[in-house]
């Protein structure tokens, strides 16, 4: 079963560009879109008990419910589901890259601007891979 693919980011036209990028590489056809964190973390509670596993595309730096905020609330919450987050972000500041290895479900972190090559990329990574196949 392919993930349920999030996109998470506080401008209309990062979303887009991802949206666009993971329709176009065949990672899904229908990723849900959020501006802030707060409405994915409803959106994956709605879906506790029906096993599906998600893919959530991550910015860090927004405004009110950042991505370390939509990080710490999934760590500390029980879920059934299977989430793996790809951090995407326009931080070249080195502490965030650290900072996100202190997620499990971070599996993954790509600097802005996105690429169809990355997107390409992102299938490979082992977690996930399997889901691809």
């Amino acid at each position: 079963m392919k993930p349920e693919i999030l996109i998470i980011d506080d401008e209309e036209v990062v979303l887009m560009l991802i949206k666009r990028l993971v329709v176009k590489t065949g990672l899904h056809n229908t990723p849900q879109l959020f501006t802030n964190g707060m409405e994915a973390i409803t959106f994956i509670h709605e879906y506790n008990t029906k096993n599906q596993p998600f893919l959530v595309f991550l910015d860090i730096n927004m405004p009110a419910f950042d991505g370390w905020e939509f990080l710490d609330m999934l760590n500390n919450t029980p879920l059934e589901n299977q989430v793996n987050v790809i951090i995407i972000t326009s931080s070249v500041n080195q502490s965030d890259k650290a900072k996100s290895k202190e997620f499990s479900e971070v599996i993954g972190y790509i600097e802005k601007p996105v690429t169809e090559e990355m997107m390409k990329e992102v299938r490979k990574i082992e977690t996930i891979a399997p889901y691809f196949q």
